[in-house]
């Protein structure tokens, strides 16, 4: 079963291939910040050890 930190982490590179792949700034801007909070989701989840 997959755990719930490495779908963060996961989803956090996802977006991030997203925003290079876009070219209009603004979704640059909303895929990086939804990186930004899957990372942070991440930490949080790695600490806490789901």
């Amino acid at each position: 079963m997959i755990r719930t930190s490495s779908l963060a982490a996961g989803a956090a590179a996802v977006f991030v291939v997203i925003a290079f792949v876009v070219s209009t700034p603004g979704l640059v801007a909303f895929f990086c910040v939804l990186a930004l909070l899957c990372l942070g989701a991440w930490f949080f989840l790695q600490r806490r050890g789901s």
